[in-house]
């Protein structure tokens, strides 16, 4: 989905300034992205939450969770997100 949407090159595209903090962060960003778009697929195909995530933890269960509840991909813009939900 993250490829469809044109997200994959937007985040690859993004210029880190040599920075591995900040390189880590959009990794992350980019990460909880596509863990909260399975959860808004998981509610689209009619799964439960807890079968859609079994493995998951942390920020990415939560991340999860936030997809699920918004049922598509709008409640899935981590890069609005303050940093506290992406560490």
């Amino acid at each position: 989905m993250q490829i469809q949407a044109g997200i994959t090159k937007a985040a690859r595209s993004l210029d880190h300034h040599g920075d591995d903090k900040e390189l880590d962060e959009q990794e992350r960003r980019y990460s909880y992205q596509r863990a909260c778009l399975a959860g808004a697929a998981a509610k689209a195909l009619g799964r439960t939450a807890r079968t859609g995530a079994p493995s998951l933890k942390g920020n990415a269960l939560h991340w999860f969770t936030q997809g699920f509840k918004a049922g598509g991909p709008g409640g899935c813009n981590t890069w609005k997100a303050p940093s506290s939900k992406v560490s």
